[in-house]
């Protein structure tokens, strides 16, 4: 007796009496026939296809409707599969009934916290703007690589039922090929578009992933199911999907430019429950395409256990590593707008991080880390040491394990971005998380220049832990930042931090209008002598009246960066919102070469360096420093005039057989 059609518990208890019956009355009676067709092995799937595209390989089957929690194993090989060649194919994963389901999809609605609703799709789409695949139908998604073996490759599906698997049945209804595969760049489907925003849906490597994490588990609260429904058992997630607005002509000026800048938005936690809208739901405001991905279950846009299945409940134990897993998939979507951008080309100099709370601490934390891909970001009320985070710690544990486990990390991204970073491979998840700390651990190394804000009565990111000591990590790094201190609680800071190089336009749009660009050399400062005292002990700003002449803010021309010399112009203001120089007052600050393009940098060596104001072109100052082991040249007490000065550094080697920079006379 075969049962078609059971998608739901109540239909699966049914059919299962109802079978129990049938042996029963077998065994009664005596009736071999009845004994010989009821079997433990399951009949197989059907209808199993296979394509490939962009170095993935797509596998649907038909499920077996009439049982219940069943199993599908996907074999591959280099022949057909068959009864004697199974042993010579490989097993590359066991999925559950329901692997098409979309589970982290899901969210809850935030005025009814109980209701469920679905972001996007409900089941997967495999092709392009195509239909969600139907119900009742398997997917399982391979990323081929260097490992598989060359050639065309054959695909087989077995059923597994109680763990009993049929291995004996083969047949072009549960196996196919040969079919051409091709290691590459995945791309993701495109599975939407509507009011602005573009779709995507990335399936990740299953080779380097933990599927566990988000397929419904206890942490996520079974995404508002229960733990038995159909899918839910043996489900595995490794999709996600991500928008990107693409900004009109309208929002442009009346046309489109040549390129458009990137913005990566990185949204606030909501610990009581998956609550995140579609992106969707509303317009982009600028000129630019805007990168919105989801960061569901919370993972503070860093990632999660390689080897823990979060299905199982508990936390992450000992022996286990906490890969970046979320940084890499954002990276990797990022790295795909750039390639292959749904409008103009993207700029890849103009690509900017932003985002608030979790968000803030995830924008933080990239532009710490990857200074290659960003030109700068903002942070508000950004959590910077996760390890006193006290409000959140237990759910945090859950994701990374406890602290004093201090798991270690394991940090790739595309494009070779995370190569500077392999020296801290197997660093603690807790020291990592620690941003405070990562600012003096990255001091010898470049990162993004970034704004900061914070509220001394935040208790949700509490400004005792994390905002007041974290200024004696920026202070200390002489890295390029700005930050503002308000009385706020924990409420979105409206970009308050942001420098004047980096203000918002008339449209509101920051980084100087998406205009400041990431090749190009920055001054860090420290011990700026108009600061308030540190660590804050009120609302006050930070390097907020400092104001160089950049190629995008050019009051005295861009910087100038070459093998002989490096040279940028320094002011003062009154507001960093709306900069003129020479409406602040005269101050002395340590200045750091920052994201050098082209300086001839030896460690140790000596640097010659003069101070000339703007518009006399006097001399003001000058001396010789040394070039710390790190690679990084600070110029300490610089004499910065409301006005304006230039500051000039040269290798003091070069300097010194060009009899440049003769020491000043006693008269001056």
């Amino acid at each position: 007796m075969t049962i078609v059609g059971c998608r739901d518990v109540a239909c699966y208890v049914s059919t299962s009496r109802l079978l129990r019956l049938v042996l029963i009355l077998a065994v009664v009676m005596g009736t071999a026939g009845w004994a010989e067709a009821i079997d433990a092995t399951p009949l197989q799937p059907g209808a199993v296809a296979a394509f490939h595209r962009d170095g993935q390989t797509f596998v649907t089957w038909t499920e077996r409707g009439d049982l219940a929690r069943e199993r599908y194993r996907i074999y591959r090989s280099g022949a057909p599969i068959t009864p004697a060649s199974l042993g010579n194919a490989t097993l590359l994963g066991e999925v559950g009934e329901g692997s098409a389901i979309f589970f982290a999809n899901r969210y809850a609605d935030y005025e009814s916290p109980a209701q469920w609703h679905v972001r996007t799709i409900e089941r997967y789409v495999v092709d392009d703007l195509g239909p969600e695949l139907a119900a009742g139908t398997g997917l399982f998604v391979w990323t081929t690589g260097a490992a598989d073996p060359a050639g065309p490759a054959y695909y087989a599906v077995t059923a597994v039922l109680d763990g009993v698997e049929n291995t004996a049945d083969f047949s072009p209804g549960n196996t196919t090929g040969p079919l051409a595969e091709a290691v590459g760049r995945p791309r993701p489907v495109h599975i939407a578009s509507t009011n602005g925003w573009e779709v995507y849906v990335q399936f990740r490597d299953l080779r380097n992933w933990n599927p566990t994490f988000h397929a419904p588990n206890p942490l996520n609260d079974y995404y508002g199911l229960a733990a038995t429904d159909y899918g839910v058992p043996g489900s595995l997630q490794y999709a996600y999907d991500t928008a990107v607005y693409v900004p009109d002509a309208a929002q442009c000026g009346g046309s489109l430019p040549p390129t458009l800048p990137v913005f990566l938005s990185l949204h606030g936690g909501a610990f009581d429950g998956d609550r995140y809208d579609p992106p969707t739901n509303s317009r982009g405001d600028w000129c630019a395409y805007i990168l919105a991905p989801i960061d569901q279950s919370e993972t503070w846009w860093f990632g999660f256990a390689r080897d823990h299945d979060y299905r199982t409940g508990g936390a992450p134990e000992g022996g286990d590593v906490i890969a970046n897993y979320t940084e890499q998939r954002v990276l990797d979507m990022l790295d795909f707008l750039l390639r292959t951008p749904p409008g103009p080309p993207a700029d890849p100099r103009r690509v900017y991080v932003n985002g608030y709370s979790m968000g803030g601490g995830g924008s933080l934390a990239m532009a710490l880390r990857y200074p290659a891909v960003f030109a700068a970001a903002n942070a508000s009320k950004p959590v910077t040491d996760f390890g006193t985070l006290t409000p959140w710690i237990a759910s945090l544990g859950a994701r990374w394990g406890a602290i004093d486990l201090n798991l270690p990390v394991q940090v790739s991204a595309p494009n070779g971005w995370a190569d500077h970073l392999r020296p801290f491979t197997n660093v603690g998840v807790w020291d990592w998380q620690n941003l405070q700390a990562g600012m003096t651990r990255l001091a010898g190394q470049e990162i993004a220049p970034f704004s900061a804000d914070f509220g001394i009565n935040d208790d949700n990111v509490p400004w005792t832990t994390q905002g007041a000591p974290f200024f004696g990590s920026l202070e200390a790094s002489n890295q390029p930042w700005a930050a503002r201190v308000t009385n706020d609680d924990h409420t979105w800071g409206e970009y308050g931090g942001l420098g004047p190089n980096y203000r918002l336009d008339a449209a509101g749009a920051p980084f100087a209008g998406f205009s400041a660009v990431r090749d190009e050399s920055v001054p860090g400062f420290s011990q700026v002598s108009s600061d308030p005292l540190l660590p804050p002990q009120a609302a006050g700003d930070y390097h907020r009246t400092l104001y160089w002449s950049a190629s995008w803010a050019p009051w005295d021309g861009a910087p100038v960066d070459t093998p002989e010399m490096w040279r940028t112009s320094l002011c003062t203001v009154a507001d960093a919102s709306q900069p003129v120089c020479g409406t602040g007052g005269a101050v002395t600050a340590n200045v750091t070469l920052r994201r050098l393009q082209a300086l001839t940098i030896k460690p140790l060596m000596e640097y010659m360096w003069e101070v000339r104001d703007v518009v006399s072109d006097e001399v003001v100052a000058r001396g010789t420093v040394r070039c710390g082991a790190d690679g990084v040249i600070t110029v300490p007490g610089v004499p910065i005039a409301a006005g304006g000065v230039r500051l000039e550094v040269r290798p003091g080697d070069w300097v010194a057989d060009q009899a440049l920079f003769l020491p000043l006379a006693a008269d001056d």
